[in-house]
């Protein structure tokens, strides 16, 4: 369980960077990006304990 909070942790805080990165990247850069990061919070949120 320890990992899985760390990993759901490391990936609010990466989305939430790139987010705020926004208009010197670009939108699309930005959510080519986070598409994948969100699917997978997404799944570590719905994982059973």
């Amino acid at each position: 369980m320890a990992n899985k909070l760390s990993e759901q942790q490391q990936l609010e805080t990466t989305i939430a960077g790139l987010e705020s990165q926004g208009p010197l990247l670009g939108d699309a850069v930005v959510d080519a990006a986070l598409g994948p990061m969100r699917a997978r919070l997404a799944r570590l949120v719905n994982l059973p304990p």
